[in-house]
């Protein structure tokens, strides 16, 4: 009961997003702005994490199913591309650099917060 309930929230809110973009001229795909209002439904409280967590997990257990069709699709389009395959190597090794980089400030500047908050609390004690 749990995972059906978790999957029909997660659902509901990606169908909320779909109506929404087709409403609002919004420049995000529905699903990302589904996924964006799910995110501010638990921060504010609305929708509590343990509803959503055994599918969520159940969907990120799955994810690498997810990647199939588009390798596939590549491989079709292989002949197309098949000029630029060392520059477009070269380009996923630097952005994947950069996202490796940009998210290890983030978690550092993250953790060093909680850490200073920490201390701070504990000073005040």
């Amino acid at each position: 009961m749990k995972l059906l309930r978790g999957f029909a929230l997660i659902f509901a809110f990606l169908f909320l997003g779909h109506v929404l973009s087709l409403i609002l001229p919004l420049p995000m795909p529905a699903p990302i702005l589904g996924m964006v209002l799910l995110f501010l439904a638990l921060c504010l409280g609305l929708v509590k994490e343990e509803w959503i967590q055994e599918a969520a997990e159940g969907l990120i257990a799955q994810m690498m199913i997810m990647f199939i069709p588009g390798g596939v699709k590549i491989l079709e389009g292989y002949d197309k591309i098949a000029g630029h395959v060392l520059s477009s190597v070269l380009v996923c090794i630097i952005s994947s650099i950069c996202v490796l980089m940009v998210t290890s400030f983030t978690t550092d500047r993250l953790i060093s917060g909680q850490l200073r908050r920490l201390q701070d609390e504990d000073l005040a004690e």
